[in-house]
Parts: C-alpha cells; sequence; structure tokens
C-alpha cells in the first residue's frame, strides 16, 4: 500500500483549553514519526447534536480539512497544524451544526450540514479548498417566495429543517454530487408539506451546485444512508425504513430496490473480490452484504 496516510484524531484538555489532536502517519514503512498537530477547538454543549462532538476530517493536498460540531469548516496544514482557513457554515443560535465528515474532490470540498432537530434550513456548501471562499449553496428547502413553497401551509416552512447530515459521494464522469436530504420539520407529521415527502436523493452539478434530478425517499423522519456513487453508473442509498436502492446515476431512475428490515443510517460501501462487486451496510442489527450480479 504506497503513499497511504492514516489520520488519527482526538480531543485533549491542555492549557486551559480544548485542543484537536491530529496524529498523521504514512504505511509506507515499518517506522515513520509520527507528528501530534494541535488545534485549539470549541465544541458547541446546548444543541442536541452535542453528543457526537465529532471532528471529521478530510485530507485535500496539503490539508486536512475538518468539520467541528459548531457548525465551522477548517483548513490545518498537515505537517505543521497550522490553521490555514476558517469559515462559518452555520449560525449556531439558529440551529446550526455539523457531524459528517466533508468531501474533498479536486479544488472543491463539499459538506452537508446539521440542526434538523433544532429548526436549521438545511442546505449542502462547496468551498474552495486553497482559500475557503464559498463556491454554491444549495438549499434543500424553498424560501417563502421560490418554487415548491406553495406546496407547504401554515407555518413549518419558517423551519422547515431538511438536513444534509450524512456525507454524500461524488460521481467523475457525469460531474455529479449526491447527497440525501432528511429531518423535514416537523419530522413526523407532513399535512403542512402537501407536495410529498421531503427526504430525497438530490444529484447536483459539481461545479455550480444546480440540481441535475432528485430522488424522493418513502421514508418519513431522518430519511436515510449517506449515498455510494459506482463508477457502473449506479447510486445506492438505503432509506430508514430499510430499502435498498439503486438509482441510475445519470437519470435517477431505479434500477433496482431490495428489502433489508433493517434501520439504515450509515454509508454503504463497495469492494471487488474474485470478479465480483460486493455492497455492504452496516447497520443496528449487524453488517450486511450481498454480491453484485448480471
Amino acid at each position: 500500500m504506497r503513499n497511504c496516510v492514516v489520520f488519527l484524531v482526538a480531543l485533549v484538555h491542555a492549557e486551559g483549553e480544548d485542543h484537536l489532536g491530529v496524529a498523521n502517519f504514512s504505511l509506507d514503512g515499518p517506522s515513520q514519526d509520527v507528528p501530534l498537530l494541535r488545534h485549539p477547538v470549541q465544541l458547541l454543549l446546548q444543541l442536541g447534536e452535542s453528543h457526537a462532538r465529532l471532528e471529521a476530517l478530510s485530507d485535500s493536498g496539503n490539508r486536512v480539512l475538518m468539520i467541528t460540531d459548531n457548525a465551522h469548516l477548517l483548513a490545518l496544514d498537515r505537517t505543521t497544524g497550522r490553521k490555514l482557513w476558517d469559515v462559518t457554515m452555520g449560525d449556531t443560535r439558529e440551529g446550526y451544526s455539523a457531524t459528517a465528515a466533508p468531501l474533498a474532490i479536486g479544488d472543491l470540498v463539499v459538506f452537508g450540514i446539521s440542526g434538523g432537530e433544532e429548526g436549521a434550513r438545511g442546505f449542502v456548501d462547496a468551498y474552495r479548498a486553497a482559500g475557503g471562499k464559498r463556491a454554491w449553496r444549495f438549499w434543500t428547502i424553498p424560501a417563502p417566495d421560490e418554487k415548491g413553497s406553495e406546496t407547504w401551509v401554515g407555518d413549518a416552512l419558517k423551519h422547515g429543517c431538511g438536513a444534509t447530515w450524512v456525507t454524500g459521494s461524488y460521481d467523475a464522469a457525469l460531474g455529479l454530487v449526491y447527497w440525501t436530504t432528511g429531518n423535514p420539520c416537523p419530522d413526523f407529521n407532513g399535512d403542512e408539506r402537501k407536495g410529498g415527502s421531503q427526504n430525497f436523493i438530490r444529484a447536483m452539478d459539481f461545479h455550480t451546485g444546480s440540481r441535475a434530478w432528485e430522488y424522493p425517499l418513502l421514508s418519513a423522519g431522518f430519511g436515510g444512508s449517506g449515498t455510494l456513487a459506482t463508477a457502473g453508473g449506479l447510486v445506492f442509498f438505503s432509506e430508514s425504513g430499510g430499502t435498498f436502492t439503486a438509482l441510475d446515476s445519470k437519470t435517477g431512475i431505479p434500477v433496482r430496490h431490495l428489502e433489508t428490515g433493517q434501520d439504515w443510517r450509515a454509508s454503504p460501501i463497495t469492494y471487488m473480490a474474485g470478479g465480483t462487486r460486493y455492497v455492504v451496510l452496516a447497520g443496528p442489527g449487524g453488517i450486511f452484504g450481498f454480491a453484485l450480479t448480471q
């Protein structure tokens, strides 16, 4: 395994403040130095998401990209730990937080937002990895004067939620990113959402954030798992109701459905063995895997 770098993350308390400790080391040799990068962080304690306290990382060139639970996106120098930039993705006073790993693609870093239980309006953002400038934002819930708002009645749209709290995936050939939207508000009473489900798998143009297609999920509440885009032209995901689905990655048209009887949250993974492709899901009832056949 060549040029593989592993990042280990820990929260440490030193000199009167919390630090994020990031140890990075290479698997290329039997003995490597393990420099510890320390960066002061503030963890948000008042939100319902605070139990996660997750600093999720993604490697982008010489940067370590980190999301904190108080909705900040940070870039650190991977060798020194020096902070390169820090942007606020959402105001915690409006219920925003963040828990999932960012998705680094070329010169962009794409991520979702948490806070669906707190009334925060959901979005997917993309920032330039080099300087932290926002490239685009895709809102999951329409504003009161936008198309789609007419399907809402009452006051629910003011806090329609639609969080994007699981990491999406990317199809390089099509230039599309795929993201799950969940947690519409109210979570389990859709009487004020006359347009049907607000839980979707959405495909967005990687460069602009514009919507390419969307696929409505049947499940209410939390929605589904993260997505897995494959080189074979499929997008896999699972709904909280237990349905595992494959969509055509270009059109969003369903290709396969499989009832699993599990309540999935984690993103699927895939691997090849003996010329056969396998897909694996992790859920509360255990590990579920199957082979793909023609």
